[in-house]
């Protein structure tokens, strides 16, 4: 008695959609890490929330390099204090209802017996 092995066909069925997904997503993954390359090191995120001022690409004395770099420093401080003062305005109640549920997990299976947190 012969045995015969059922076997898809390549190119049709159920595996079609599948086997486009990880075409699709390999595809995806590889224009990232060419994407991820072309950033120089140190060069801020292109998604970064503050976004750094452009420095003039050639400065003619240090005094200009000192006044553009503390001007730059003090962009980037005051839209840090902005963000804190809206996350210290906000009035939503989220935290407020959130936290003792975060610190409940915090809590729950600690191997040591004193806690996190002093009420």
């Amino acid at each position: 008695m012969k045995r015969t092995i059922a076997t898809p066909a390549e190119d049709s069925g159920p595996n079609d959609n599948r086997k486009r997904q990880d075409a699709d997503s390999a595809a995806a993954g590889q224009q990232a890490l060419k994407d991820a390359s072309a950033i120089p090191y140190g060069a801020p995120r292109p998604d970064a929330v503050i976004q750094d001022l452009a420095l003039p690409s050639q400065l003619r004395t240090v005094e200009q390099a000192t006044d553009t770099l503390e001007s730059v420093q003090q962009a980037r401080n005051q839209a840090a204090i902005h963000l804190l003062q809206a996350w210290l305005g906000d009035a939503s109640g989220y935290d407020e209802h959130a936290w003792p549920i975060v610190k409940k997990a915090l809590e729950q299976n600690r191997l040591s017996s004193r806690t996190l947190f002093r009420e």
